[in-house]
């Protein structure tokens, strides 16, 4: 039954097309900013937490899901995967943003001088139902920082572009207080609508040593294309909001000195490696120093799942320490 509404729409709106030739299609704030619901909002430290977080207490055997649309992907989790690591939530910035931290307990030795990764999540991720996904994924390389976006998860207000400007700059203060005694490498890492957000953070973050921009996107116009149905593209105009429009992530990086690494999978079916791509281009035109790996096997929910993945990501940290032991 669903299908063939959709169906039925789908021959709709193309008929609708042949007669006026184009269709108008508004992507607003409401149609980018998707917080999953949230039953019981945490109001105090000692009520928050994420899902799954004793998989980091603890050697088990779990599998882990992550699915979004048609994008999806399994990752299984053995005893020889176990990272143990400290869990530290809070609220930063007057209870405004709320915050895990992780830091792994046999990892972290200074004199390695292990990174710290700042991660900023995708257009539906929050702290509760996707930091253990993006625990795992960066545990090997770093310690981390997770953050709900504003209305989202455990963070109070609503979710629009202007109260994503507020926490951009509030993130960023707080990042810069708490990383001025800490000697060690700080990389923002961005995952789709992440990646934009990660690239405004960091004109606010006093020292950035490397980008990572995941299954993303080169600016807000290109991304919002493909929102709509790739049949109906030929025939519809999409109309950005202005306050999405301004979220361009090779302007935001072109005067960045660090190194970048974009990755993408040629399989992403929501958000094409094509612009990826595209960003690679504009970021070498800046003269931006940037690396670009595109995984055959990658959908927009798998790559943490692929070994080729991992050996990407293993070089660039090793990269990042090697320089930072050498200052």
């Amino acid at each position: 039954m669903r299908q063939a509404v959709l169906l039925l729409a789908t021959t709709m709106m193309l008929a609708s097309g042949f007669v006026t030739g184009c269709i108008n299609v508004k992507v607003d704030e409401a149609r980018v900013f998707q917080p999953q619901p949230v039953a019981n909002k945490a109001n105090t430290v000692e009520e928050m937490r994420i899902e799954w977080e004793d998989v980091f207490e603890r050697a088990s055997h779990y599998t882990f899901t992550n699915n979004i649309k048609n994008d999806h992907a399994t990752i299984q989790i053995t005893e020889d995967d176990f990272i143990p690591a400290e869990l530290r939530h809070g609220f930063w910035a007057d209870g405004t943003i709320a915050v895990t931290e992780f830091t792994a307990t046999t990892l972290s030795d200074t004199s390695r001088a292990r990174p710290l990764v700042v991660h900023c999540g995708g257009n539906s991720s929050d702290r509760y139902n996707s930091g253990t996904f993006f625990g795992l994924k960066v545990l090997p390389y770093a310690d981390l920082v997770i953050f709900d976006y504003p209305g989202y998860g455990d963070s109070p207000g609503r979710p629009s572009a202007p109260a994503f400007d507020m926490m951009i700059e509030t993130l960023g203060e707080e990042i810069n207080k708490r990383n001025t005694q800490m000697d060690r490498p700080l990389i923002l890492w961005g995952y789709s609508l992440g990646g934009f957000v990660c690239a405004e953070l960091l004109g606010t973050v006093n020292q950035v040593d490397a980008i990572i921009i995941e299954s993303s996107a080169n600016d807000a116009a290109n991304a919002a294309q493909h929102l709509v149905p790739a049949a109906l593209r030929p025939f519809t105009r999409v109309q950005l909001s202005p306050t999405l429009a301004a979220y361009d992530t090779v302007d935001a990086l072109k005067a960045y000195q660090g190194e970048v690494l974009v990755l993408a999978g040629a399989k992403d079916g929501i958000l094409p490696a094509n612009l990826s791509r595209e960003l690679v281009e504009g970021l070498k035109v800046a003269n931006v120093s940037v690396t670009y790996h595109e995984f055959s096997d990658g959908n927009h929910a798998n790559l943490p799942t692929l070994n080729s993945y991992h050996e990407a990501l293993r070089l660039f940290f090793q990269d990042i320490e090697t320089e930072a032991r050498a200052r």
